[in-house]
C-alpha cells in the first residue's frame, strides 16, 4: 500500500516499505533454506531496536516459525534456565551475545545480527535468491512477560485480525493516529508495548524511527529534526525529556505512555508544558491492551489510567460495584491464548469510581497489612512526589515488630536540594493517614530500574 513512504529510520540506516517487504521476504528465504525455519519451529530473537531486527521479526514469521522476544538484558542464569525450558531451535542475537548463546546453541544454530566477515542478518538480506516462499501462516509472536528476578512466562498471541479491531479501532478513534504519519518508538520491541506501537504504526503506513538505547538529549534532537509527530514511551522517557528540552518536542502531536504508571505529579507538569497530547495506555502482556486515559480523562484526575475501551470488560475481585479496592481483572477477546479463564488477573490492584474511571493503587503483591489495615505503597509514593524537592520516589513493605509491617520509602531528590528525613515526615503528617506513614526514608541518587524503566522494587527489598 505504501511502496515508496518511509518505513523506518534508524540513526544509521533509511528502510521504504517496499525495500523493508523485499529485504524481510529475501530474509525469509534464506531462514527456511539454511535454517530450517518452518512452521512449528521456536527461534529467540534477542535483539535492541534496530533495523535487522525489525526485518527479521517479519522474516522468521514469514517461515510460519514462532519467534521469542528475548530481553537482552537477562542475566545468564535467565537465559540458560529459558533455552533449557523452551528448546529453541535457532537464535538471533546481537554480536556481543554470541558467547552468551555458545553456552546453549551448536554454532549453526546462531546467526548473529551484525558480524563484519561472517553469516549474519546483515549480510543474509544483501543476498540475492530466486527462491521464494509459497504462502503459509504466519507464527506466532512470544513476548517474555515478569523476568526480573523469578522465571519467565511467556505470553504468546494468534494472528487473528477480527480480535484485535477494537483496541485498533480504539487507538484510531480516540488518538486520530491515522492523520500522524512520523512515530518515534524509544521503547524495547521486545516489549509488549514497544512491539505494539511498532506493528501498529507499520500497519498505518507511517515513518517509524528507532534507536537502539534511549538518550534525552539524543531523543530531543531527533524529534526536532524529523518533526516527529507521536512518541510512544514510558513515563521515565517523558519525565527526561521534559527535563532535557521542552521546546524540542513543539512537533508533538500525541504523547502515547504506557508500560509503566504516570506518576499524578509528572501528568500535570506534562500537560501544563504540552497541553492536551498525553494519553495514558494501560494494559498487560497477558491481557493485551484495554485501558485508555485521554487528555481529558487525566486533566480531571491527574490519579486516573483512564477508561476500558470497546470490547473490554473489567471487575475488581469479581465484582462490578464501584468504589471497591481489590485486584483489576479484564476480559476480551485479545487476551492471551494460554489463559485458563475469560477474565485475566492483571496483578494490579484498582479502584473503579461511579463514572467508569480506574485508579491504580499498586501491585497485589505490593500491598501490606500493617496493624491490621491494609496499606497501598502507591498511595504513598503518589503524595511524596507532589513535594517540590523529590524527584522521584518508591515505597516498600518491610518489617515491623510491633505493626507486622510498615512502609519504607526510598526518596531520590531534586538536583542542589537538601531534606532531611525528619522534615519529609513533618510535611507528610498532615498529607498521609497515621498507617501510612514511612517507618524509614532512605535518601538515594538514583533508584534500580528494569530494562523498560520501572522501579525495581524487588531489587530495592
Amino acid at each position: 500500500m505504501y511502496p515508496d513512504q518511509k518505513a523506518v529510520s534508524t540513526p544509521t540506516s533509511e528502510h521504504l516499505y517496499l525495500k523493508l517487504f523485499e529485504d524481510s521476504s529475501r530474509l525469509s528465504v534464506h531462514l527456511f533454506k539454511d535454517f530450517g525455519m518452518i512452521h512449528g519451529s521456536k527461534v529467540a530473537l534477542m535483539a535492541e531496536n534496530t533495523i535487522e531486527a525489525v526485518i527479521s521479526l517479519f522474516a522468521i514469521s514469514r517461515t510460519g516459525a514462532n519467534v521469542y522476544l528475548l530481553n537482552p538484558e537477562m542475566s545468564k542464569s535467565q537465559f540458560d534456565n529459558l533455552c533449557e525450558q523452551r528448546k529453541f531451535n535457532v537464535i538471533i542475537c546481537e554480536e556481543d551475545l554470541i558467547e552468551l548463546a555458545q553456552g546453549q546453541f551448536a554454532d549453526e544454530q546462531i546467526l548473529p545480527l551484525t558480524k563484519l566477515n561472517s553469516v549474519s542478518v546483515q549480510s543474509l538480506i544483501h543476498t540475492e535468491t530466486a527462491a521464494r516462499l509459497e504462502k503459509r501462516k504466519a507464527g506466532n509472536v512470544v513476548v517474555l512477560t515478569g523476568g526480573t528476578t523469578g522465571d519467565f512466562k511467556s505470553a504468546g498471541r494468534k494472528q487473528s485480525i477480527s480480535d484485535f479491531l477494537n483496541p485498533l479501532v480504539a487507538l484510531i478513534d480516540q488518538l486520530d493516529l491515522h492523520w500522524f504519519k512520523s512515530v518515534y518508538i524509544p521503547t524495547p520491541i521486545y516489549h509488549g508495548y514497544g512491539l505494539a506501537a511498532l506493528t501498529i504504526s507499520i500497519l498505518m503506513g507511517s515513518e517509524v524511527h528507532l534507536t537502539p538505547k534511549f538518550n534525552a538529549d539524543e531523543a530531543c534532537k531527533l524529534i526536532k529534526d524529523n518533526e516527529v509527530e507521536v512518541i510512544t514511551l514510558v513515563p521515565l522517557m517523558l519525565q527526561r525529556m521534559l527535563a532535557e528540552d521542552v521546546p524540542s518536542l513543539d512537533s508533538v502531536k500525541r504523547i502515547l505512555s504506557g508500560g509503566a504508571a504516570l506518576n499524578p505529579s509528572l501528568t500535570e507538569t506534562a500537560l501544563d508544558q504540552l497541553g492536551p497530547i498525553l494519553y495514558n495506555l494501560y494494559g498487560t502482556t497477558e491481557a493485551g491492551f484495554c485501558v485508555i486515559g485521554t487528555p481529558e480523562h487525566l486533566a480531571a484526575n491527574p490519579k486516573t489510567i483512564g477508561k476500558t475501551i470497546k470490547g473490554v470488560s473489567r471487575r475488581i475481585d469479581g465484582s462490578t460495584e464501584p468504589n471497591q479496592v481489590g485486584e483489576l481483572q479484564i476480559a476480551s477477546k485479545w487476551i492471551m491464548g494460554n489463559a485458563e479463564s475469560r477474565w485475566i488477573p492483571t496483578g494490579d490492584l484498582a479502584q473503579i469510581d461511579e463514572d467508569g474511571l480506574i485508579f491504580l493503587k499498586g501491585r497485589t503483591d505490593n500491598m501490606i497489612v500493617s496493624g491490621g489495615e491494609n496499606v497501598y505503597p502507591k498511595e504513598l509514593e503518589d503524595v511524596l512526589v507532589q513535594h517540590e524537592g523529590i524527584k522521584t520516589a518508591a515505597v516498600i513493605g518491610v518489617p515491623d515488630d510491633e505493626f507486622g509491617k510498615r512502609l519504607k520509602a526510598f526518596v531520590v531528590l531534586k538536583s542542589n536540594v537538601n531534606l532531611s528525613e525528619e522534615e519529609i515526615k513533618v510535611w507528610l503528617k498532615s498529607r498521609v493517614a497515621r498507617y501510612q506513614m514511612p517507618k524509614a526514608i532512605e535518601f538515594r541518587t538514583e533508584l534500580p530500574r528494569t530494562s523498560i524503566g520501572k522501579i525495581n522494587k524487588k531489587q530495592l527489598a
